[in-house]
């Protein structure tokens, strides 16, 4: 299990449950792996809190219809019908009961702008990548994943743009 913190820079932070985060703010159901088939176990509930606004991305959804729910505030997604496009308000859970299993859930934050938003240019208002890695620490936006002390930097979509492949934000 991953807890995420506030001021993580993910949306969504699990509360309880054998549910995960990733490093970019995805949340899975248990034991979510699509190229290993592996399926969420019976009688198991998941809690997140929201604590960052972000439309919910599907990457997939494949859970017992009628039975194992997804909900977000107070929709229950089950079945093929998954909460593409849903922006969450206060809390999500997950629920499957003690029967059947599936593959389960993948779903990923899709930011919306605020004014807590990351910073997504760079000084030379260069584009900076959304999802990027440095020495293996996964990064979105604007970061300072080597605690750089001239401050916080990103990848950039164009080396042409900034005359590096990294720029200062």
């Amino acid at each position: 299990t991953t807890v995420t913190t506030a001021g993580s820079g993910q949306p969504w932070m699990l509360q309880s449950g054998p549910c995960k985060v990733d490093a970019f703010g995805c949340i899975m159901s248990p034991h979510y792996d699509k190229d290993a088939a592996a399926l969420y176990g019976n009688n198991q509930d998941c809690k997140f809190d929201v604590v960052d606004e972000a439309t919910m991305e599907v990457e997939d959804f494949n859970v017992e219809y009628n039975y194992d729910f997804l909900t977000v505030d107070d929709e229950k997604f089950s079945g093929s019908k998954d909460p593409q496009g849903v922006k969450p308000a206060n809390k999500i859970t997950w629920s499957a009961d003690y029967s059947v299993t599936k593959v389960g859930w993948k779903i990923c934050p899709k930011f919306v702008p605020t004014e807590r938003s990351p910073v997504k240019k760079t000084s030379k208002n260069c584009d900076c990548k959304a999802q990027w890695s440095y020495q293996g620490t996964a990064a979105a936006f604007c970061g300072n994943p080597d605690s750089d002390p001239a401050g916080a930097w990103c990848a950039v979509t164009d080396s042409g743009c900034q005359g590096s492949w990294w720029g200062y934000c």
